[in-house]
């Protein structure tokens, strides 16, 4: 056969018709052969037959071309797979990105390539009809005058590729419909079928199951309740074994159908065990049904994840009172607040013993800017703290905070996510601090009313403790304005040293009381549990299930569990976890873990990527030994600049 002629692929396809003739499983289209099996097995058995025949007939194949055992492949501009047939999505990104044609012709390309795939898209000759209408009696080359009919038609056909339906393979054993339809513009029609999955159940294979049932079958010599008897649900289905003691036929449930009555009834709308148990036992029955529906609706993932039943909480914990003072304090954040001299932060930090509060404004919230404060506002007037309890914030968990702890010889503790509870006693300094400044101010500039606040904070006397934090610093009360007191003889200062020895002890710190009446709620299987799903607190969106997992348990614990999140290990604390139950006969599948953070900003030069550890080390130092540099704008907005010019 010469290369050129008009009959070239029409022979050719006529060759390979005769090749591959009488093998069903074989679908050729000139080169392309697909060979599509319904197991593995005869998959194997169809490429021999056809290699074999390939091989009679002297034909070659080209090995980097193939794919073999595929369970989905392209195929002439369509997605093949087991369910069915789609447009790829390639060409569908071609038509769509398609730019308004501006001549006949290319309007003309535009319908060619829709109609292309026109057997996936219904109603389209109805909804391209203004398009077809603007290429009657016209040339291919003349321009285009869209009107928005024409606009809109245009739109509507992309819209529809995008939607495009999947045509499922159709079933040998199952009755087939033609269903057409007509209008003044197009005229078109379907090839529809009607099988199990359009019903739901296949009360057929119900009906063969039911016979070799002897838990069926027994239903009809037992004594029971129950009205036993031979019943059609409808006049084309078949007879089956039902109850009809409620009225209404009600089909008894052979074992290998229970799953998929409770599939089909609950998938609906994820009811809960009573109501779930309410909809099967009206139109079925089986023995044990409450049972097993209520073990199944506790086992679903979906309820599982996506209902807020008992929050867990977990009752209060008692902190012991350090033995020493500022040996242990809390720290944290606050703001942004409203600009004022140029601060818009707070650092704030609380002493565990004495509850010696303390408010530090900052300009940014820096690593370097905190470590700065804490040294500067709190380490340089009251020592070196042995421990530091804070939240989990990017400040207080980064290498620099990290190193500088390290240098000093503090111990670092961190909160659990989302769980401010335990950092309780800095989070309720927080809320006190806010009222007095809303209180007290009368104008924009909270920086200068700050420490007049903080000397009332200090000098209020503690209710569960009968003292005031300054009485726990210096053994004797702080002079405030206005207090008129006469003032005592002067003493030396040796018997003031004494004096102040023998009361410090009177002052020790008790041991805060509960300040909440709250009920608690533990899940009795909580502890016991080998999987989780753990409560999303942070932003999320309107129908985002507020539960993710499950994860695996490392280690429980009475507060907090250790978690594996997708390899990464986590402590999360009780309150936002609760126990996850699986079918025992089914794989546990563990969830992937949620993105966190940003993706990481690429390096614009190789040599910054890895900075030496001396580098590191100095920048740290330089920034223990001096604050970061900062000026304000006219209109009060921070400049901060670059770290390698501060």
């Amino acid at each position: 056969m010469p290369f050129g002629l008009k009959s070239a692929a029409q022979t050719f396809q006529r060759l390979m018709d005769s090749v591959l003739q009488e093998i069903d499983s074989a679908f050729v289209y000139l080169d392309d052969i697909l060979i599509a099996s319904p197991t593995e097995k005869e998959h194997m058995d169809d490429l021999k037959a056809v290699f074999r025949r390939l091989i009679d007939h002297g034909l070659v194949i080209r090995l980097e071309k193939c794919l073999f055992g595929v369970s989905s492949l392209e195929f002439l501009g369509h997605q093949i797979s087991k369910k069915g047939s789609s447009p790829t999505q390639a060409k569908v990104k071609v038509i769509q990105t398609f730019p308004q044609p501006s001549t006949v012709k290319g309007l003309q390309e535009f319908l060619g390539m829709i109609n292309f795939y026109h057997r996936f898209l219904p109603n389209i000759a109805a909804t391209l009809s203004p398009l077809y209408g603007a290429l009657k009696s016209s040339k291919p080359r003349q321009e285009l005058v869209w009107s928005q009919e024409m606009k809109q038609a245009f739109l509507n056909g992309k819209t529809a590729l995008a939607n495009a339906a999947m045509l499922v393979h159709p079933c040998t054993d199952c009755p087939l419909a033609l269903t057409s339809d007509a209008s003044d513009v197009a005229v078109g029609a379907v090839l529809e079928q009607f099988n199990k999955v359009s019903l739901g159940i296949d009360y057929i294979a119900m009906a063969r199951a039911q016979a070799a049932s002897i838990d069926v079958q027994a239903y009809k010599t037992a004594f029971t309740c129950l009205e036993i008897t031979n019943t059609r649900l409808n006049e084309q289905g078949p007879e089956l074994v039902c109850d009809v003691s409620r009225g209404r036929p009600r089909p008894i449930i052979p074992p290998d159908f229970r799953r998929t009555v409770f599939d089909v009834v609950h998938n609906l709308s994820h009811p809960g065990v009573k109501a779930t148990v309410k909809m099967v036992s009206e139109k079925f029955v089986w023995h044990g049904m409450r049972k097993q529906v209520s073990r199944w609706v506790k086992e679903c993932h979906h309820c599982q994840s996506s209902k807020i039943q008992n929050h867990t909480k977990a009752p209060l914990e008692h902190f012991s009172v350090p033995e020493k003072r500022f040996s242990h304090i809390n720290i944290d954040i606050v703001g942004p607040l409203p600009f004022s001299s140029g601060f818009t932060y707070l650092l704030t930090i609380i002493d565990r013993n004495t509850r010696w509060p303390e408010a530090i404004p900052l300009r940014g919230i820096t690593t370097p800017e905190c470590v700065h404060a804490l040294i500067t506002g709190w380490i340089a007037r009251f020592g070196v703290p042995g421990d530091i309890s804070s939240d989990r914030g990017s400040q207080f968990t980064s290498s620099l905070w990290t190193e500088i702890a390290a240098r000093l010889g503090v111990k670092l503790h961190h909160t659990s996510a989302y769980h401010p509870q335990a950092n309780g006693m800095i989070e309720r300094f927080h809320r006190t601090l806010k009222t007095a400044l809303k209180a007290r101010l009368t104008g924009p500039n909270w920086v200068e009313e700050l420490p007049w606040v903080l000397l009332g904070l200090r000098t209020t006397p503690k209710e569960d403790l009968g003292y005031s934090s300054a009485e726990l610093v210096y053994g004797e009360p702080l002079t405030i304005p206005g207090e008129l007191v006469p003032p005592k003889s002067a003493k030396s200062m040796d018997d003031l040293l004494l004096n102040f020895r023998l009361n410090i002890p009177l002052y020790a710190p008790l041991p805060a009381s509960h300040h909440t009446s709250a009920r608690t709620y533990l899940s009795p299987s909580l502890l016991a549990a080998k999987h989780v799903y753990v409560r999303r607190d942070g932003t999320k969106g309107p129908l985002q299930r507020p539960y993710s997992g499950p994860y695996a348990v490392l280690t429980p614990g009475e507060k907090t569990f250790l978690i594996d999140i997708g390899g990464r290990t986590e402590r999360i604390s009780v309150d936002r976890i609760k126990p996850a139950f699986f079918d025992p006969f089914q794989p546990v599948i563990l969830a992937k873990p949620p993105p966190r953070g940003r993706p990481p900003a690429k390096q614009s030069h190789p040599s910054r990527s890895h900075p030496s550890a001396s580098s590191t080390a100095s920048k740290h130092q330089q920034a223990m030994s001096r604050p970061a540099v900062q000026t304000s704008s006219r209109t009060g907005r921070t400049i901060r600049p670059p770290m390698r010019y501060q």
